[in-house]
C-alpha cells in the first residue's frame, strides 16, 4: 500500500538553536523553521552532537524504499542559502552519504546558482557530490523511525515533509499544505470517549471530509466512494467535528482531507481510547473489603469485586 508521512516542520519532537520557528502566512500551519544569518555549518555534525538539529519520530507500516520532500523556500541572491543535512534512523541511503549517515542536502532545488521561486516549493532530498547534487532515496524497514535535519546554511527555510514509498511522486503533484496540528495529538493515549477532533487548516483548504476508523490502511486508502469499515463525514465547513462515542481503549486512526480547488489528501494521525475503569499499581491498593450494600440493591451491583 503506499504510504506516505506529512510532517509540519515546526512540529519536530524535538527542536535545538541555533534553529528557530517564525511566522510566515503562506508557510504551511503559519509557521516554519529556520537558523539565523552567520550559523553555518560545513561539516555534517558529529556524534553525538544535539545543537542545531530537528527530530521527528514517525512509524514506518509498510517498509521498502521511501522518497524524502521538503518544503522549502531558498534566498534568491548572494550566496544562495539552499541546504541542510538529512538523515532518517535505520535507514540505507541509495548513495554514499556523509560522515555519520548524514545526507548533505546542497542544491535542494536543483539550481547552482538560482532559487527556482521566490515561493515556497517541494524538493526532493538530494546527495551533493558535485554540482548540482543526485536525487537519493531512502531504504526504511519497519517500525519506529527518526527523520532528522540539521541546520547547513544560514537563512534557508523549511516548511514541511514528505515521506513516501509512492514511486510516482514528484514535486510536481505533491499535495499542498495541507491541515496539520491535530486535537487529540497524533499517538495520544487516555482519550475521551466523547471527544471532539479538531486541526489547523491547511491554508487552501475551503472544507474537510474526515475518516475515521479503526485500522490504518484502511484509513489511508479509503475514499468518498469507497471507505468500507471507515466512517466518512464529509463537506465539514469548520476545523472540528464530534465522531460519535468511541468505545473503550480502541485504537482509532483519522484522516482530514481540505477540499478546495483540488483534494489534498492529509495524512493519517492515531489516538487511543481512555481505559474502562482505573488501573492501580499493587502498592496503592491499601485494603480490599466484601461486603453486602445497604439500602436499595441494583442488579448490577457486585459487592465482591468492590475495592478501595
Amino acid at each position: 500500500a503506499i504510504e506516505s508521512i506529512i510532517l509540519e516542520a515546526e512540529s519536530a519532537n524535538s527542536i535545538t538553536a541555533p534553529f528557530v520557528v517564525e511566522n510566515d502566512p503562506t508557510a504551511s500551519g503559519g509557521q516554519y523553521i529556520t537558523y539565523p544569518s552567520g550559523t553555518t555549518q560545513s561539516n555534517p555534525p558529529a556524534v553525538g552532537a544535539t545543537a542545531g538539529i530537528a527530530k521527528y519520530n514517525i512509524t514506518i507500516n509498510e517498509g521498502g524504499t521511501y522518497k524524502l520532500f521538503l518544503h522549502v523556500l531558498c534566498t534568491t541572491s548572494g550566496a544562495h542559502d539552499d541546504s541542510c543535512y538529512v538523515r532518517i534512523e535505520g535507514s540505507t541511503p541509495s548513495l554514499t552519504v556523509g560522515a555519520n549517515n548524514w545526507v548533505i542536502c546542497n542544491n535542494i532545488d536543483g539550481s547552482v546558482t538560482a532559487a527556482v521561486s521566490t515561493n515556497w516549493f517541494w524538493a526532493q532530498v538530494r546527495q551533493y557530490s558535485s554540482e548540482p547534487g543526485e536525487l537519493i532515496t531512502f531504504d526504511i524497514p519497519k517500525g519506529n523511525r527518526t527523520i532528522e535535519i540539521a541546520y547547513r546554511e544560514d537563512c534557508f527555510k523549511i516548511d514541511s515533509l514528505i515521506l513516501t514509498n509512492d514511486p510516482a511522486a514528484s514535486t510536481t503533484n505533491l499535495p499542498l499544505p495541507i491541515s496539520s496540528k491535530p486535537n487529540p495529538a497524533d499517538k495520544s493515549t487516555g482519550v475521551s470517549l466523547d471527544t471532539k477532533l479538531s486541526w489547523k487548516p491547511g491554508i487552501y483548504a475551503e472544507t474537510f471530509n474526515v475518516f475515521i476508523g479503526t485500522d490504518f490502511n484502511d484509513v489511508m486508502d479509503a475514499t468518498v466512494s469507497a471507505h468500507d469499515g471507515v466512517e466518512l463525514f464529509q463537506d465539514i465547513d469548520v476545523n472540528n467535528m464530534k465522531p460519535g462515542m468511541l468505545e473503550y481503549g480502541a485504537d482509532y486512526f483519522w484522516r482530514v482531507d481540505d477540499i478546495g480547488t483540488t483534494t489534498n489528501k492529509g495524512s493519517v494521525w492515531k489516538f487511543t481510547a481512555e481505559s474502562e475503569g482505573a488501573e492501580l499499581d499493587v502498592k496503592n491498593i491499601i485494603g480490599v473489603e466484601a461486603f453486602a450494600p445497604q439500602g436499595a440493591i441494583y442488579d448490577d451491583q457486585e459487592p465482591n469485586k468492590t475495592y478501595n
